[in-house]
């Protein structure tokens, strides 16, 4: 697969655009209470400590490949409805045409990983195959959250693509240090 880092747009409708066929397997769905979140997920979706969010876990395939790892954490009162069926499919569809959520975009940080045991035995490659993890947090017009999600693509199967801009003068460092990820031995 080929992305454009630019624009967000839905794993699903990629691949049907570029003639393949996408599957999502669910793995978790269901409403959790904020307590039972982590609390630095709560505070990036600036949710109150009553309301409740989504937890989904997917794995999402092109062509019988499974491509990602996905766990993610939607806002219930921006979606009170999600069923099963939708979140097999398109979540951008779904927020969109079924609740008339307007969303303007995510911010994210993708950075390079080893894949630990588990996570490699879901992609169906090797224990400490490189992989592209994603986090994320997605907003509506308005700057509202609605999810945030962790992915984990399979290094092998993606390239990104982004067109630069024009030379400008150098601005501030904006990044994060990288920080070791638990139950893996080293940096990627």
């Amino acid at each position: 697969m080929t992305y454009n880092l630019r624009p967000l747009v839905s794993f699903t409708e990629k691949a049907r655009a570029a003639g393949k066929v996408p599957t999502t397997s669910l793995l978790t769905f269901g409403p959790l209470k904020v307590a039972e979140v982590d609390p630095e997920v709560v505070a990036m979706l600036r949710v109150q400590p009553t309301e409740r969010l989504w937890e989904l876990d997917r794995l999402r395939s092109i062509d019988g490949i499974t491509m990602i790892l996905e766990n993610r954490f939607v806002v219930e009162s921006l979606c009170p409805y999600l069923t099963r069926a939708q979140v097999q499919g398109s979540l951008y569809q779904t927020w969109t045409e079924s609740y008339g959520l307007a969303i303007a975009g995510a911010d994210e940080v993708v950075r390079a990983v080893l894949l630990t045991n588990e996570e490699a035995g879901h992609l169906q490659v090797p224990a400490r195959s490189p992989g592209l993890e994603v986090v994320a947090v997605g907003f509506l017009d308005g700057e509202r959250p609605l999810w945030w999600e962790h992915t984990l693509d399979r290094a092998d199967q993606y390239e990104f693509q982004s067109r630069l801009g024009p030379i400008r003068s150098v601005s501030p460092f904006r990044g994060q240090p990288r920080q070791h990820r638990e139950g893996t031995d080293d940096a990627a």
